[in-house]
């Protein structure tokens, strides 16, 4: 087990987050999910940013369970 050093940006992508935005044509079919999935994206672009939040490291301890 070794400790790891990542960013934010690299940790969430790992984690299946992206910031890809909704189809447009859910606008006109679900509208409130349209806006739900928008705000999720604006959401994790904001956590990504490799200028912003997504640019501070993280280190990942691993440690032995039990």
């Amino acid at each position: 087990m070794q400790d790891e050093r990542t960013t934010q940006r690299e940790a969430l992508r790992a984690l299946g987050l992206d910031a890809t935005t909704p189809d447009h044509g859910l606008a006109t079919t679900d509208p409130a999910g349209y806006l739900a999935a928008l705000a999720r994206a604006s959401a994790v672009a904001a956590l990504t940013d490799p200028a912003g939040l997504g640019g501070f490291s993280w280190v990942l301890r691993r440690v032995r369970a039990g």
